[in-house]
């Protein structure tokens, strides 16, 4: 059995802080730490680093990029555009620095996705739109109402 480790080195603290401010996941800073994610919560409370913003779901960010484009627009715009807003979520897995169509393309076609739920819809080959249901979602996103 291993022994629980109670003290925290300066070092630690300095990594857990650097982590933090990256937005790493709490699991990826425990990993990294050696430590339970209760106790990277703990000392992130005791250390008095800020609580992170509630993170959109990935349908939220496909609705919030779509809001930036053309009426109508290509799924490839679409990439670029959700990559653009989060490029952690919607790079490719050990490729940091490019985006994953086929992120898109699954959620796009999900049961519960925005084509399904009425919130985008399909104009042609690749081609999409935002429905006014999609755009009052994204005033509700963005707190215009």
């Amino acid at each position: 059995m291993m022994a629980r480790k109670t003290t925290w080195t300066r070092r630690e603290d300095a990594d857990l802080r650097q982590l933090w401010v990256e937005e790493v996941p709490v699991t990826e800073i425990a990993v990294h730490l050696g430590r339970s994610a209760g106790g990277v919560h703990k000392r992130r409370e005791q250390l008095r680093l800020p609580g992170r913003a509630k993170r959109l779901s990935r349908q939220e960010i496909l609705l919030m990029a779509a809001a930036g484009l053309p009426d109508i627009f290509d799924e490839s715009d679409l990439v670029v555009a959700c990559y653009n807003l989060e490029p952690r979520q919607f790079c490719l897995r050990n490729y940091p620095k490019y985006a994953d169509t086929k992120i898109i393309g699954v959620a796009l076609a999900q049961k519960f996705g925005p084509v399904r739920k009425g919130l985008m819809q399909r104009c042609g080959p690749r081609k999409l739109r935002l429905t006014i249901l999609g755009r009052q979602r994204v005033r509700e996103l963005r707190g215009d109402g």
